[in-house]
């Protein structure tokens, strides 16, 4: 496949480009941005940069699922995981039900690899998309009720968010939908200790790997 730099680095400006899809984003992804945009506010989202980061994860993700990518825990293929798991957190930490990831990827299929001329995806790759998204939302609702059951929202700040960073890196929850699930409880964590119990986690976890 052969794709123009252009097409890719392109952006439109609103001044010069009236009526187009969406200011500031590439020709390419536009149909892309434009129809996440339209899932997002079918799921009560509110306009933001959502939709563009979705864009640029979803069509990455579609891209390497149809040249037969299964997604796996380790090598290579652990990157399309992550980009699924992304997707996901993306969309959780906005409060838009996980289950809206397979329309997600869709979206990106039909707006972003069939018109580059590409088949859509097989049904082999849709059933690895269903798989790592139920998946996903067991990793949510696990989440959710060890940190609701586990009396830490009542701790010291730092202790909770040492509890929310080990939440991310040993059971794969997204740091940002932990905070909305303690701002939804009342529990505000100073962004500072929260960025500063997460350093101390990444340097204890990578101490353990080195050893």
């Amino acid at each position: 496949m052969i794709v123009s730099e252009d097409a890719l680095s392109r952006t439109r400006d609103a001044s010069s480009a009236p009526g187009a899809a969406v200011a500031g984003v590439p020709p390419l992804l536009e149909p892309v941005v434009a129809g996440l945009s339209a899932v997002l506010a079918e799921a009560g989202d509110r306009p933001g940069s959502s939709a563009v980061l979705l864009a640029d994860l979803s069509t990455a993700a579609v891209l390497l699922l149809g040249e037969g990518v299964i997604p796996s825990p380790r090598g290579a293929p652990y990157v399309l995981r992550r980009l699924i798991r992304m997707i996901g957190g993306e969309l959780t930490t906005r409060g838009v039900a996980p289950s809206r990831l397979s329309k997600v990827i869709a979206v990106a299929d039909l707006t972003y690899r069939s018109p580059l001329g590409l088949a859509p995806l097989s049904s082999d790759s849709w059933e690895h998309v269903a798989r790592e998204s139920r998946a996903f939302e067991r990793v949510v609702r696990r989440g959710r009720d060890y940190l609701m059951g586990s009396g830490l929202l009542s701790g010291r700040p730092d202790e909770t968010a040492r509890a929310l960073a080990r939440l991310r890196s040993e059971r794969g929850v997204p740091l940002g939908l932990s905070l909305r699930w303690c701002r939804e409880e009342g529990v505000e964590l100073p962004l500072a200790v929260v960025a500063l119990e997460d350093a101390r986690v990444r340097r204890e976890q990578k101490s353990s790997q080195d050893r």
